[in-house]
C-alpha cells in the first residue's frame, strides 16, 4: 500500500487506525480510477502500471492473461495493490522504489507488523514505524537508527 504521508497519523496505532478505516471501502468512490487519488499517487499509479498493468478500472489491460497483472484499490490518499503471489517479491521492491520516487509512503501490508515507511524534510526515505523484516534482510539496504528516525542507506 502507499499512502499520502499527510493523511495518516505518525504514531503506529494511529496510522494502523486509519489504515483499517481506508480499507472498509467506505469512501464512496470508485475505487477502480485513479483520478480519485492526489497527483503524486497518481504518477507511482502510472509508473507501476508499466510493469503491473491493472486488472481493473479505466486501464485494464484484458489483452493480457498473466501473473504480472494487479488488483488495484485506489482511494482519495492511499493506493492498495494485490499481487500473484509469484510476483509478490519484485512487486514489492518496485512498488517501494517508486514509492521514494514519488514522494509518498510506503507499507507493508503483508508482513506481520509490516513497517511503513515515508520520506523525510532533509531527503531520504525512513521507516515510521513496523518491525517487518523485508528490507531487513535485503543486504543492499542497511537501516541506521539515528534518534527515533530509521534511515536508510544503500551500500
Amino acid at each position: 500500500m502507499v499512502f499520502d504521508t499527510e493523511a495518516p497519523p505518525d504514531d503506529r496505532a494511529g496510522f494502523m487506525a486509519w489504515y483499517h478505516e481506508q480499507v472498509r471501502w467506505e469512501q464512496g468512490h470508485d475505487y477502480n480510477n485513479p483520478a480519485n487519488c492526489s497527483p503524486s499517487l497518481a504518477a507511482w499509479f502510472a509508473d507501476m502500471r508499466r510493469q503491473f498493468p491493472a486488472l481493473n478500472g479505466p486501464f485494464a489491460d484484458l489483452s493480457r492473461d498473466d501473473l504480472k497483472v494487479a488488483d488495484y484499490s485506489v482511494g482519495k490518499s492511499f493506493i492498495y495493490a494485490g499481487f500473484a503471489w509469484s510476483e509478490a517479491t519484485n512487486a514489492h521492491q518496485v512498488a517501494f522504489e517508486l514509492a521514494k520516487k514519488h514522494g509518498i509512503g510506503f507499507f507493508n501490508v503483508s508482513e506481520k507488523d509490516g513497517e511503513a515507511w515515508a520520506p523525510q524534510p532533509g531527503g531520504g526515505y525512513c521507516r515510521i514505524h513496523g518491525t517487518g523484516a523485508a528490507f531487513a534482510s535485503n543486504p543492499e539496504v542497511r537501516v541506521i537508527s539515528i534518534a527515533k528516525i530509521q534511515v536508510i542507506k544503500r551500500h
